[in-house]
């Protein structure tokens, strides 16, 4: 650390200790100022892959829900023994490449395993 970013760390920890503040300042050294007790970093969740389908299996599942919907219906689709992810992912895509941007919209249920759509402009 360069001898002016030290004098400004410096000035920054006793205004906080003058203040009363409890505080723990840890420099890319690894030099540490300060009396909190700091928890390390939780560790980024695991990405896990999402399970294929054979080819052409799910979107034979959600294509019927999407048949001749117009702008403003909304439809709540029971995933079963599909992942509600791979349905969201596979709809959203289906829909940009059939009818544009901005067609449907859909959230994930992931404790329910439900993808509710909601059709922003006529399917049918």
């Amino acid at each position: 650390m360069l001898e002016v970013q030290e004098k400004k760390l410096k000035q920054a920890v006793d205004i906080l200790a003058l203040l009363g503040t409890q505080f723990k300042v840890i420099t890319p050294d690894g030099e540490e100022y300060g009396e909190l007790e700091v928890k390390p970093p939780k560790p980024a969740p695991k990405i896990t892959k999402l399970p294929k389908y054979p080819r052409g299996e799910v979107r034979s599942f959600f294509l019927p829900f999407l048949e001749n919907m117009n702008a403003g219906a909304a439809k709540v689709i029971d995933c079963k023994s599909y992942d509600a992810r791979v349905i969201s992912r596979d709809i959203s895509s289906y829909s940009v490449n059939h009818f544009g941007h901005g067609a449907i919209s859909c959230h994930t249920d992931r404790d329910q395993n439900k993808v509710q759509i909601l059709a922003l402009k006529n399917l049918g």
